[in-house]
């Protein structure tokens, strides 16, 4: 929440909190039904901010259980703080009813609250504690993703409210087996610290956009232990570490949200395998960045928003996005050079430049290097899976060129779930295309979307699959 709130923050706020329904919930539940889908976090005053539109929607739902928003927001208040106090394992002293009552003495608009309410509230969280980013642990992360049956539910990312964990039954299972993983750096850029930062063993399942990593092959699919069990692909980039020479097949995996992981496999086969699959995967189901958020406070260089959402475009449509980007980076790239030899060098003399201009610079240089070498690296792959699936790449560029307006691609009717075997995928998937699709030349004939060419095609599933 800014600390400069304007009108328009304020209605994001009040439309937002309209998708809770709190109707005949008593305030705790409500509470915990709200810190479930959005984590609160920030200083005091943020988290004051937050809980008032909280407890101006609990009010709407409820008229007749508070004489005000800001007597809901104070006992509001009081609860977190409560939560806090009781189930913090650094407070040894824990918070009575008596005092919790007694700091809460005549602010309902002047009155007490009724004991009854008090009562009830702070047996409430002294029972269980609410669920929110101060007292998270492990149980608390399995809790909200599996509902009683221990399957997937719809409830997103505690760590990030808006990336849903994809349900692992019905996802497609593209390689799976033993790996070695060491973390290198974590998702806000800061390397991770020492005493995390060894190599542990996992078995690796990657399904759809996310690599599972489990502690044997006998966990089941569908438990998470924690947000790093979950690794997710889109925009990700693998690659040999030929810079780590500490241990043998060692391959680097950044993430779209800039952590970096080593992995080690068993030998030099298998780590390119792995490499292959996971760049074949984020090649072909990475959505287009969208633009950077702008900011005028700020003088660094803003990186563009990299979707989770799995592209609409057909494979073909996808490679040449991927070209252009790997174009309009390098334009960029060399705009940059040229801008940056004319600032310095003007009638031959030397001009000082700003410092936050060459910081700017140096961050959009190395950003952009590497979305280059990733892209250029997506290109690669693709090409090489076309190859794989006899497919004529050259033809499907100019095909495209000259259909551009007049054609859509449309991926399986069904669901894709259970991929055990190519015969299954041969055999039990429809496939459709719009009726003003464009005759594009394949040497294997119908195949019109990537996900039917990938799954029903055996050369693939050996390809991901030890």
């Amino acid at each position: 929440m800014n600390e400069r709130m304007n009108d328009f923050n304020q209605l994001v706020a009040e439309e937002y909190v309209k998708l809770f329904n709190f109707q005949g919930d008593t305030l705790d539940r409500a509470l915990r039904k709200f810190v479930k889908q959005f984590t609160i976090i920030g200083e005091a005053q943020d988290r004051e901010r937050v809980l008032h539109f909280f407890a101006a929607r609990y009010l709407d739902c409820n008229p007749t259980t508070f004489s005000s928003v800001d007597a809901c927001h104070m006992l509001t208040c009081a609860i977190m703080l409560l939560n806090t106090d009781l189930h913090d394992r650094k407070i040894t002293n824990k918070m009575t009813f008596q005092q919790f009552s007694d700091n809460l003495h005549e602010l309902n608009d002047g009155k007490d609250f009724s004991k009854d309410l008090l009562k009830s509230l702070y047996n409430a969280i002294k029972n269980e504690r609410l669920m929110n980013e101060t007292t998270l642990d492990s149980n608390d992360y399995n809790d909200v993703r599996l509902d009683g049956h221990g399957t997937l539910h719809g409830y997103s990312n505690i760590v990030n409210p808006f990336l849903e964990i994809s349900d692992t039954n019905r996802s497609i299972e593209h390689m799976q087996g033993y790996l070695m993983r060491k973390c290198c750096v974590e998702p806000d850029g800061k390397r991770t610290p020492f005493l995390r930062r060894g190599w542990k063993a996992y078995y690796a399942n990657l399904r759809d956009m996310v690599l599972y990593l489990h502690k044997n092959d006998q966990q089941p699919t569908t438990i998470l232990i924690s947000d790093t069990n979950a690794i997710r692909l889109h925009h990700a980039f693998a690659q040999e570490a030929i810079d780590y020479r500490k241990r043998q097949h060692v391959f680097r995996l950044k993430t779209s949200d800039w952590a970096e992981y080593l992995f080690q496999t068993t030998d030099h086969d298998l780590m390119i395998k792995w490499i292959d699959t996971i760049n074949l995967v984020a090649a072909s189901f990475s959505s287009p960045p969208l633009p950077a958020a702008i900011d005028s406070v700020s003088l660094h260089f803003q990186r563009p928003l990299l979707p989770s959402v799995q592209t609409r475009y057909s494979v073909f449509e996808q490679y040449e996005f991927i070209i252009h980007q790997i174009n309009d980076i390098t334009k960029q790239l060399n705009d940059i050079r040229i801008q940056s030899y004319a600032n310095n060098t003007i009638n031959g003399d030397t001009k000082q430049i700003k410092a936050c201009d060459k910081i700017e610079n140096k961050d959009k240089i190395e950003y952009l290097q590497y979305e280059l070498e990733r892209y250029e690296a997506y290109g690669d792959r693709l090409r090489r899976h076309f190859q794989q699936l006899q497919l004529d790449h050259s033809s499907l560029n100019m095909n495209i060129n000259e259909n551009q307006q007049h054609h859509s691609f449309i991926g399986p009717i069904e669901p894709l779930s259970g991929v055990n075997t190519p015969q299954q995928l041969s055999s039990s998937v429809t496939y459709k295309k719009s009726s003003q699709s464009a005759n594009i030349a394949l040497i294997n004939a119908n195949r019109y979307s990537y996900m039917m060419a990938v799954n029903t095609n055996p050369l693939t599933i050996k390809e991901r699959r030890l």
